[in-house]
């Protein structure tokens, strides 16, 4: 009976470790933001410091599942990024490639 009250409250403290540190919508536009950072320069970076807020913010729809977050960015019509963001970390998912080519 002690173990069931033990295993309860350490699942209990983990599950409020993971509400207090699911990432918002704003901390996930930063880390984007940071991220694309990295692999530019010059007057895309310049570009992206500026504006890239407001950008990737109008591009990402939340979805905010208590314990995680699943964002999508949606790039262009084709393309569309999903990232989990859980223990104020963000972690890229890989999409797959619709290979819409019909065979005649």
């Amino acid at each position: 009976m002690k173990k069931k009250y033990i295993a309860f409250i350490v699942f209990g403290f983990i599950f409020g470790i993971m509400v207090l540190s699911n990432p918002s919508k704003d901390d996930f536009v930063s880390w984007s933001k940071e991220e694309i950072m990295k692999d530019t320069n010059g007057l895309v970076g310049l570009g992206i410091k500026m504006f890239g807020d407001p950008l990737i913010n109008n591009a990402t729809e939340s979805s905010n599942y208590l314990v995680f977050s699943v964002y999508k960015t949606k790039i262009s019509e084709e393309e569309t990024f999903k990232t989990v963001g859980l223990f104020n970390n963000f972690i890229p998912i890989p999409t797959k490639v619709n290979d819409e080519r019909s065979v005649k």
